[in-house]
């Protein structure tokens, strides 16, 4: 009868230690749960704070748009006549350089279109040369490769008939065996 006491008795402390360690779990996950409340809160005060103080920095910055608009407004009058001006003496400068450049640009159109066709010729040539060699290694692999199948089926040949040889022996020995006997 002492056994099953004894065997109750352990029973009964593990219960105990169950139910301590989840007691134990519980403050811990509670302990958890407030912490990130608490962090959740501190991260919410540090948001409300940075929203007051944009929305104080956008309030500012309205404000300078509002100056640089009456600013630039200001500024696209002047500009508008001084543009007027710089136009009338860029149109004609622009007919001058245009005169001059047309002039530069046949001579440099031509002379570029001889040095295009030439390296044109010369990479045409680089490229055929390539197509050749690649064709070349190409036909050199093919080659081996049949090189070194026909060389395998010579051996294999030779194997086949040199068993053959050996079987005709083989069959001749035990017929001549045979005719002694």
């Amino acid at each position: 009868m002492a056994a099953p006491t004894r065997t109750s008795r352990d029973m009964f402390d593990l219960l105990e230690a169950k139910e301590a360690e989840l007691v134990r779990l519980r403050r811990e996950a509670s302990s958890s749960v407030l912490e990130e409340m608490r962090l959740r809160d501190d991260r919410l005060a540090e948001l409300r704070e940075d929203f007051t103080h944009n929305l104080g920095l956008l309030r500012q910055r309205d404000q300078v748009i509002a100056n640089l608009e009456r600013s630039a407004a200001e500024s696209t009058e002047r500009q508008s006549r001084d543009l007027s001006q710089a136009k009338k003496r860029a149109d004609e400068r622009i007919q001058q350089i245009t005169e001059d450049y047309d002039r530069r640009l046949h001579s440099e159109v031509d002379r570029r279109l001889g040095e295009r066709e030439h390296s044109l010729r010369e990479e045409l040539a680089a490229s055929a040369a390539a197509q050749l060699a690649e064709r070349e290694r190409e036909i050199k692999a093919a080659y081996e490769r049949a090189s070194a199948d026909r060389e395998a089926t010579c051996k294999r040949r030779e194997a086949t008939a040199d068993k053959r040889v050996q079987d005709v022996e083989r069959s001749a020995a035990i017929d001549l065996k045979e005719g002694e006997d």
